[in-house]
């Protein structure tokens, strides 16, 4: 095995750990949902699913660096999939969009 590929197998590595961690969160959020928390509740874990998304997403850019183009589309399915579970957290959180940022 060359060294681009065990780099590769690293950054995938730490791609699937990102990727347990997100699917945590969501699931987090899910069961709040289920027990009618208040919207500041599922917003603050939302905001946690939202950072972990952004860790899975900049890992798996590493990767995509590394990555040549005919396996592109197996990593664009798997980086869909986790963005159609943000989108859905976000919906329930969100329903009229992202949270605003204010700005003092």
């Amino acid at each position: 095995m060359d060294s681009g590929s065990s780099g590769n197998e690293s950054i995938r590595r730490k791609r699937g750990a990102a990727k347990a961690k997100f699917r945590r969160k969501v699931k987090f959020f899910h069961t709040h949902v289920e027990k009618e928390s208040s919207s500041e509740v599922l917003r603050w874990i939302f905001e946690d699913v939202e950072k972990s998304f952004d860790e899975i997403e900049s890992i798996h850019m590493q990767l995509i660096e590394q990555r040549d183009s005919t396996s592109m589309d197996n990593e664009d399915q798997y980086m869909d999939m986790l963005e159609d579970e943000r989108i859905e957290v976000q919906s329930v959180t969100v329903p009229t969009g992202p949270p605003s940022i204010e700005k003092s």
